[in-house]
């Protein structure tokens, strides 16, 4: 992790702020020589982390360089008030609250958890644990089924575009919340400094390595998206790419995005729609049919977790309908100002060609889609996309 996800960061049990850090290993990154960081280095706004100052009390600001070429591989961060550790491994920090960590390896002063615990948070907890053993067992292939493909990338290099679009210029974080292994983490990654969270560890570590690979400055955190380890007020924007239909209260996470992000921020949602006609994927599962019993043979030569390769959907998966999602954020004090449902993916016929060439053919057939979501679909196209600014904190 880079020092600058220190003022980021707060204890999820009590929401003390800011946590002392305690640096065990660091290695040094020669990430300047990229074209990726060299048009983006972002400095701090509130907290200084390498010095733990605040920077309204810093006579003069460290060189921002020197932060983000060290890498805090091992160490912990403590908070002040109850005490608790999370461990730092592998440059990934652990911030889960305490009701879903692993505490064998934490430090809990229980005087700070003053509420009795609900049957409803018992069946949320119960959720998140599912959700979470789920994806760390499937994300061996989940790039393989929902990333790789050009005709995936094309459309979240859409939807990216359009976020882009309503993005302020403030110097804040962009979290990726639910960020699973980066599909879109990396392509919103230089626009900003940006923090991608997941509650499931493996997903986070395969965002990592594309960090490493594309040399941007990207901190992975694993967290809980309905109790954001984030500080008030200390990003730009937030996003929930395809994560907000598997939480257990979507609506506690949307609160928790308002007390993170700064007035006049953003938040994007984008969610498989409830209302979505059949039929365009009833056409496209039997024209793609080879394809994706071929795809399951080699996944099963390849890995020996089974189960991996059999299904990426969860039992608690919600779909979510576009006016309800826009009533909740409008009572929240978000103002809509993009709303609408896309195909997503379509029927097009998945082909096996070099990469190059179906990159070309799929930018075609992304202006079809255009066409089919604004004259056919309308409200049943397969995703439903939704970007707010929030008005009111």
């Amino acid at each position: 992790m880079f020092y600058r996800l220190i003022e980021n960061l707060r204890c999820p049990d009590d929401g003390n702020f800011p946590m002392q850090i305690n640096v065990i290993k660091i290695k040094k990154l020669n990430q300047f020589k990229s074209k990726n960081i060299r048009s983006q280095i972002p400095h701090c706004s509130l907290l200084c982390g390498r010095k733990m100052q605040f920077i309204n009390n810093l006579k003069k600001l460290p060189e921002c360089k020197e932060c983000y070429s060290d890498y805090i591989l091992e160490g912990y961060f403590t908070c002040n008030k109850c005490k608790r550790r999370y461990p730092i491994v592998k440059g990934i920090p652990n911030v889960l609250p305490s009701n879903l960590a692993n505490l064998k390896n934490s430090v809990i002063n229980h005087k700070f958890i003053t509420h009795k615990i609900s049957p409803n948070e018992v069946i949320s907890n119960e959720i998140k644990r599912e959700e979470m053993a789920h994806h760390n067992e499937t994300a061996i292939d989940y790039d393989d089924w929902w990333v790789n493909h050009p005709r995936s990338q094309i459309f979240y290099k859409r939807a990216v575009k359009i976020w882009k679009n309503n993005l302020s210029e403030s110097n804040k974080s962009i979290i990726d919340i639910g960020c699973g292994s980066g599909k879109c983490s990396i392509l919103m990654a230089k626009y900003g400094y940006l923090i991608g969270l997941d509650i499931s560890l493996k997903m986070i570590e395969i965002l990592q390595k594309k960090v490493f690979k594309n040399g941007f400055i990207v901190d992975c955190v694993v967290g809980d998206a309905e109790n954001l380890p984030f500080y008030d007020n200390c990003a730009k924007s937030a996003t929930f790419w395809g994560v907000a239909h598997h939480l257990p209260n979507r609506i506690i996470a949307y609160k928790s995005v308002k007390r993170v992000i700064e007035k006049g921020g953003n938040l994007l949602i984008s969610e498989p729609n409830i209302k979505r006609s059949y039929i365009p994927f009833a056409i496209g599962k039997i024209i793609n049919f080879p394809y994706y019993i071929i795809r399951s043979f080699l996944n099963l030569i390849r890995s020996k977790k089974l189960e991996a390769s059999k299904t990426h959907i969860t039992k608690n998966e919600v779909l979510l309908n576009l006016n309800i999602e826009k009533k909740i954020l409008n009572d929240l004090g978000f103002d809509i100002i993009y709303s609408k449902t896309r195909w997503f993916f379509g029927i097009i016929p998945i082909l096996w060609l070099p990469k190059k060439i179906l990159f070309l053919i799929y930018k075609l057939f992304m202006y079809f889609d255009i066409v089919i979501e604004k004259n056919i679909l309308k409200e049943k196209g397969g995703e439903l996309c939704i970007i707010a600014n929030l008005i009111n904190k």
